[in-house]
């Protein structure tokens, strides 16, 4: 699979696997993010 994500755009595997963990930990502060904001908001509003 990184071989041919590599092929398509044009990066090594030290590349790939970078923008992968870079990919996966921004995804996972949106998901924290999304999760949190709204539960602190209803321990504000109780």
């Amino acid at each position: 699979m990184m071989r041919m994500h590599g092929r398509m755009f044009g990066m090594d595997e030290a590349g790939l696997a970078a923008a992968y963990f870079r990919y996966l930990a921004t995804f996972k502060i949106v998901v924290i993010v999304f999760n949190l904001v709204p539960w602190v908001a209803l321990q504000i509003v109780m």
